[in-house]
């Protein structure tokens, strides 16, 4: 049987091992006794947890605080919550000399501080937060474990509730409460029960809101919003922080995810993002189609990698939601038959390929043949296709055609919609000076869209994109292939979304091979 005591000391001294000096200061407190010492924490079961925050405050933590007055005396513990990665950066506003900052910042490390046993809750984030879940503990076991740092390092570290977020309260009557995730006793246990934890796609909260009132979850918002917040890592005194709160971000994920559905036909036109709509039938026409139904432009274009004032190639995809009469099918591939292709090469750029730092193929397009363009007449022929009938065919405007809604899709927008302008559309010129909304109804970058449904933190490559949809790609870096799949992609993205992946039949691990185009 091992020995508590020594285990103690044992840990200590491998913390301190870097400075030696530090190792034997006298701190002036005074020892505590054997059988002090041998007396085992006492660590909560779930149930217990429970009882305490509905019984009351629980003087038993706030009478053991060590500090010249308790922090903590105003607060319910039991029924608060610390967010997890703002307890580890507790340390980095307690102003220290260097060194032991530096002997301080040891405790806090991922092996060291999640090496005893944490009571792990958490609240399911909606898509777009770039975050699964809130991870939490409970803030009794967090100041449990700041008294041991205080009592190695005569320290008076504290969660400060004035700090905003790092002490989430959940008191109140009818609010949710952090589910139950488990028990961790390391880094690895923890980081298991993280990433064992699968949710259901869904526009909102989910499903289990649906059972609380809407001040209720204003009010779980405020407090999940600024546990957020206190996740991140500060700036320096007099820096301001560009933080924008990512339940922001999740309803204009949300909203947007919501107006392409719409736009598919697969969500009522009057639906918002927390009204629950059946799991889209692929089998079945989409059941409400869009009134004068848009028309989505993907977009690609390659330009030299040492001179970005070359274009070399444009990719254009479009799909006419009018085209989609017809049901879906299995991850629908009968909606992506509908989408046509076009690969333009310059010609005076014909016979060049970036190599430094992308492999270009420009010629492998995938998706037809390829058409060849002289400089000066890139820009004109790139306008032909964004004037009725949409179809790049040179059809003068003035025979009376109806204009439509236009949808701009990409990946990764930004620089694409610039160089559009640098090869000479006078259309895209416009949106230099008055922004996409002088041409396009909406502008939708794949590269959010993705990091938003899966919840990661930031944007991915097209190659990462195709392959965590599952979906076959080659001979990318062809600016009309990589139009193609970023529409393929958009598709998949909103099938998704709408519940294509519980109602379809199940393929074991099936890829998605977008079908050549004829």
């Amino acid at each position: 049987m091992n020995d508590p005591i020594n285990e103690k000391f044992q840990r200590l001294d491998l913390l301190l091992q870097d400075d030696h000096n530090l190792q034997y200061l006298d701190t002036q407190i005074k020892a505590q006794t054997e059988a002090q010492m041998r007396v085992p924490p006492h660590y909560p079961s779930e149930k217990e947890m429970q009882e305490r925050a509905e019984s009351g405050p629980n003087n038993e933590v706030q009478n053991r605080v060590p500090y010249k007055s308790n922090p903590y005396a105003a607060i319910n513990i039991a029924s608060c919550y610390c967010p997890a990665l703002a307890l580890t950066r507790v340390h980095l506003n307690y102003f220290v000399e260097e060194d032991r900052q530096k002997t301080l910042a040891k405790f806090f490390e991922p092996t060291n501080i999640w090496e005893r046993t944490w009571s792990l809750y958490y609240f399911p984030l909606p898509p777009g937060c770039n975050k699964r879940l809130l991870l939490l503990v409970p803030l009794q076991e967090a100041i449990e474990f700041l008294q041991e740092v205080n009592t190695a390092l005569s320290s008076e570290l504290t969660i400060k509730e004035e700090d905003g977020g790092r002490i989430l309260r959940f008191e109140e009557a009818g609010c949710p409460k952090p589910q139950f995730l488990g028990v961790s006793g390391t880094l690895a246990e923890k980081d298991k029960l993280v990433l064992d934890k699968s949710f259901t796609i869904t526009g909102s909260w989910g499903d289990w809101s649906r059972s609380y009132e809407p001040t209720a979850l204003q009010s779980l918002e405020t407090k999940i919003g600024a546990g957020l917040g206190a996740e991140r890592r500060r700036k320096g005194k007099g820096r301001k922080s560009k933080y924008r709160n990512p339940l922001e971000r999740a309803r204009e994920w949300a909203e947007r995810m919501n107006r392409l559905q719409q736009y598919l036909g697969l969500r009522s036109q009057d639906a918002g993002i927390a009204t629950l709509v059946p799991h889209v039938d692929i089998d079945k026409p989409a059941p409400w189609p869009y009134p004068d139904g848009p028309i989505f432009f993907s977009v690609d274009v390659e330009w030299k990698e040492k001179n970005t004032a070359h274009v070399t190639e444009i990719g254009i995809s479009i799909l006419d939601t009018q085209d989609l009469v017809g049901p879906p099918g299995l991850h629908g591939r009968n909606w992506l038959k509908m989408i046509r292709s076009y690969h333009l090469r310059v010609s005076e750029y014909r016979y060049f390929v970036n190599k430094e730092y992308c492999s270009g193929c420009p010629e492998s397009f995938n998706f037809g043949t390829s058409e060849f363009v002289k400089s000066e007449n890139t820009g004109k022929r790139i306008d032909d296709f964004f004037s009725p009938p949409y179809d790049g065919s040179r059809v003068d405007r003035s025979a009376g055609l109806k204009e439509r809604k236009l949808i701009y899709v990409g990946h990764d927008t930004s620089s694409d919609l610039d160089q559009l302008a640098v090869a000479g559309s006078q259309m895209f010129k416009r949106i230099r000076f008055n922004g996409p909304e002088a041409i396009f109804e909406e502008v939708i970058d794949t590269a959010t869209l993705f990091s938003g449904l899966r919840n990661q933190p930031s944007p991915t490559s097209l190659s990462n994109m195709m392959t965590g949809l599952n979906i076959w790609t080659r001979n990318l870096h062809n600016a009309g292939n990589d139009a193609q799949y970023a529409m393929v992609g958009l598709v998949s993205m909103v099938l998704e979304a709408a519940g294509e992946h519980e109602a379809a039949v199940a393929e074991e691990n099936f890829l998605v091979k977008p079908l050549q185009q004829t």
